[in-house]
């Protein structure tokens, strides 16, 4: 069967995704911004030509952070869980497919359980979004899956338009370097989008070089890499005696502690293969 894409879609989406619209999360994971996946689907698909749904949305977790006096506001995190349904559409409106995915989407730390809401589910719409999409290929972030490559990973498959062996031309779509949303920064703030002065700072947030010496240490102890964010944040709720939804988020003091544990497992495996050595 022949493809209904049409030539320019088809050689369109071969392509390789443009580093200008590849970025990177808070936890130093390559990514692209959920606006710009909605930009090129309409670019390839046409206004209408795909729809999203909403097939489940669950509130996983609030918690309450008590401020630490009568002078302080509580602060917040939330979590949701979403999955959605992506639906895409041939030129002539024929369904060409339909993808569905989940996940869950956290804001952590806020002083207004408002915006820990909406930052939460916001979050959690957009990465299901993206996890829809990128069944369509490399325009939609499948290559950075192989070790972060901006080179495509399809190349061709069995079923081309017919004139797509013709290289037919693909329009010209410009791309400026992608930027996060106005927002982005919000959902793991310290203080909310408000016009009113700030509160006071609460404790001093972990540092960027604790941060690397983190990351160095989780990859020493075999926990690097985005399939083992659960584990990390499980270990580093055991260590610290509260929850953690976010690595991101933690203090300098909580920081210290984890990093001082990590040594010490480091350092434990280490006499224990020498001793077996």
């Amino acid at each position: 069967m022949t493809s209904r894409l049409t030539p320019q879609q088809y050689n369109f989406l071969l392509r390789g995704v443009d580093p200008k619209r590849v970025g990177r999360n808070p936890k130093g994971f390559a990514h692209m911004e959920a606006w710009d996946i909605r930009r090129t689907l309409t670019r390839v698909f046409g206004f209408g030509g795909w729809a999203e749904e909403i097939l489940s949305l669950d509130l996983v977790s609030q918690i309450e952070i008590p401020a630490a006096d009568e002078t302080k506001r509580s602060r917040w995190s939330v979590v949701y869980r979403v999955t959605l349904r992506l639906t895409v559409r041939y030129a002539d409106g024929e369904v060409m497919g339909v993808f569905e995915n989940g996940a869950c989407g956290d804001s952590t730390n806020q002083p207004s359980l408002g915006d820990c809401h909406d930052n939460a589910l916001k979050t959690g719409l957009s990465q299901a979004l993206k996890r829809c999409a990128i069944n369509l290929g490399d325009q939609f972030g499948l290559s950075l899956y192989n070790d972060e490559s901006r080179d495509p990973v399809i190349n061709a498959t069995f079923n081309p338009p017919g004139a797509a062996e013709d290289e037919a031309d693909v329009p010209e779509l410009p791309v400026t370097e992608v930027k996060p949303e106005p927002d982005a920064d919000l959902q793991h703030s310290e203080f909310p989008a408000t016009a009113e002065p700030p509160e006071p700072a609460g404790p001093p947030m972990a540092t960027e070089d604790q941060r690397s010496e983190m990351a160095k240490l989780w990859a020493d102890l075999g926990y690097d890499g985005e399939a083992n964010e659960p584990q990390r944040l499980g270990i580093a709720a055991k260590v610290l005696g509260v929850p953690v939804l976010d690595l991101a988020a933690l203090t300098e003091e909580q920081a210290t502690a984890l990093i001082a544990k990590q040594k010490q497992v480091r350092t434990d495996r280490n006499l224990e293969g020498a001793r077996k050595r």
